[in-house]
């Protein structure tokens, strides 16, 4: 574990890599949903994540030039369910941290 990082806490944030961009890809229709728009662009910038029983992913999102910070929970794979979009906060610029 990172010395930065807080027992139970997030980790630092990280430049978005494909296990980020795949979890936006499977909530993307949950934030359509929630949102009531669609977006041609979910493309992640920069992601932390939390370990608990599965994870807890905070992204930032471009949705084509906005800026939108979401949070995730990542079920375990034996659980079969598909990850959660629990928060989503619009109106952020690229520099705000998650």
């Amino acid at each position: 574990m990172a010395a930065s990082a807080l027992l139970g806490g997030y980790g630092e944030e990280h430049p978005a890599n494909a296990d980020a961009q795949a979890i936006c890809d499977k909530v993307k229709d949950q934030f359509e949903e929630q949102k009531g728009i669609n977006v041609k662009l979910f493309v992640a910038e920069s992601f932390r994540v939390q370990h608990v029983e599965g994870k807890n992913w905070k992204i930032k999102v471009n949705t084509g030039g906005h800026y939108c910070h979401i949070e995730v929970h990542e079920y375990l794979q034996h659980h079969g369910k598909k990850p959660k979009l629990e928060h989503i906060k619009c109106g952020k610029t690229k520099e705000d941290k998650l």
